[in-house]
């Protein structure tokens, strides 16, 4: 569209300097039969010869073309900074948008590999927990197991048992500091060893096997073989070994399953 403009334009140019053309052609004739005097004209002269409606279209369509021309290279001027422009928009557009969906899909990853490492990390903590259970559980699995069959015994020894009593217990060991004139002898004549307690028959009938159990929840069997002046009602003395271990052990509450008879008294 632009170009027809401009080729119309110069044509119409053409025609214009074409008529300007004939009208220097006219003038030139008319000069050459002007008086003598005129033989060698200055360029002033031949343009002051020249018609005025001659000169005024040739001002005229030039002052047109150049109009026109001037349009059309603004107009192609500007068509080719709001193409640039626009392209410089899409281009910062394109830019933004691929840097939001860049930054996305990071995101996206990122969370992604969080959520993962994250996985991994608990997984590694609890297959260590239960790592340093399962050792745990293998160090004191003896412990373990005794808890359990003394949890065992002691339903059995409830079952058995004729009956359970809480009982203060003390102790003592053989030798006449312990056990005065009698020294390593008990009531019924057997030796003080461990293994061996002081009761009050009236309680618990001499010859009796028993099961003591301490708070802690150890435990051990014993036979009522002796009694002890200070030995009344529920209070047991236990043998110890030896007099310093009979002091350590102080006084305990107990609790005292009577089974069954083995020495008959």
């Amino acid at each position: 569209m632009e170009k027809r403009g401009y080729k119309k334009a110069k044509n119409k140019y053409g025609k214009v300097m074409a008529t300007l053309t004939g009208a220097m052609l006219v003038s030139s004739a008319m000069l050459s039969h002007a008086p003598v005097a005129a033989a060698n004209p200055s360029a002033d002269s031949i343009a002051e010869s020249i018609p005025d409606e001659v000169t005024d279209a040739l001002l005229t369509s030039k002052q047109k073309v150049s109009e026109k021309l001037k349009d059309s290279i603004n107009e192609k001027i500007e068509d080719s900074i709001n193409a640039a422009i626009k392209d410089g928009v899409n281009s910062n557009l394109k830019d933004g948008v691929d840097k939001k969906i860049k930054e996305h899909i990071n995101e996206k990853i990122k969370d992604s590999v969080n959520d993962k490492l994250q996985d991994n990390v608990n997984d590694k903590v609890k297959a260590r927990i239960n790592k340093k259970l399962n050792e745990a559980l293998l160090e004191r699995e003896d412990e373990l197991q005794q808890v359990i069959t003394d949890r065992v015994n002691v339903k059995i020894r409830q079952n058995q048992a004729h009956k359970v009593l809480d009982i203060v217990a003390t102790a003592y060991a053989s030798g006449y500091e312990d056990n005065g004139p009698w020294n390593d002898k008990t009531h019924i004549g057997t030796k003080v060893r461990p293994g061996v307690i002081a009761v009050d028959p009236r309680v618990i009938p001499l010859g009796s096997k028993v099961y003591i159990e301490f708070e802690d929840g150890r435990g051990m069997y014993a036979v009522a073989e002796d009694t002890g002046g200070a030995i009344k009602g529920n209070r047991i003395d236990i043998v110890m070994s030896d007099r310093e271990i009979a002091k350590d052990f102080g006084i305990q509450d107990v609790k005292v399953y009577v089974l069954d008879k083995v020495i008959d008294v």
